[in-house]
């Protein structure tokens, strides 16, 4: 698969954790279920369309990788944000060697330019940035038209979205 078949992710957790556990300062949880990034990567096909080679995803907060791996196997162009150094220095030493349409780039998703582009946003959102971030697909989707966006959140920003309006 395009050089990836030597990863999985687990090994791409572990690989990120010898260098430092997550960051709770920045709302830190790495994504380790194979099963939930699984559904994440079915889920466009029920709504629209798979991800493809004419695709540009744009993930926020890769961290160490696991869903960056599903969303490269897709074939798609991969823009990820990260505001992390050790983050992004793992990912690149992750992926930087490979043949695979992935650019890094390190910086705060909420105030960074996006590239034009995007097609799908695909990312498991750190809880301090669920908020502005889905304001800013908001805004983006009314300039430049995002096809679909899956979020992943943690539960507990998930309850105050269930039990609020916008904006979250």
């Amino acid at each position: 698969m395009d050089g990836l078949d030597d990863l999985d992710t687990r090994l791409l957790v572990d690989l990120l954790r010898d260098h430092r556990d997550p960051r709770k300062s920045l709302g830190q949880h790495y994504l380790v279920d194979d099963q939930v990034i699984d559904r994440t990567m079915e889920i466009p096909g029920e709504f629209y369309e798979q991800p493809s080679r004419d695709s540009h995803i744009l993930e926020v907060g890769p961290g160490p990788g696991s869903l960056t791996l599903a969303l490269l196997r897709s074939h798609a162009k991969v823009t990820a944000i990260e505001i992390d150094e050790e983050s992004v220095a793992h990912l690149e030493r992750v992926f930087g060697s490979r043949e695979k349409p992935l650019l890094i780039q390190e910086g705060d998703a909420v105030k960074e330019n996006w590239p034009a582009g995007i097609t799908h946003v695909i990312s498991n959102l750190p809880y301090q940035i669920s908020s502005p971030i889905i304001e800013r697909i908001t805004r983006y989707n009314e300039s430049d038209g995002i096809k679909l966006a899956i979020i992943l959140v943690q539960e507990e920003f998930a309850h105050r979205m269930a039990m609020s309006t916008p904006p979250y």
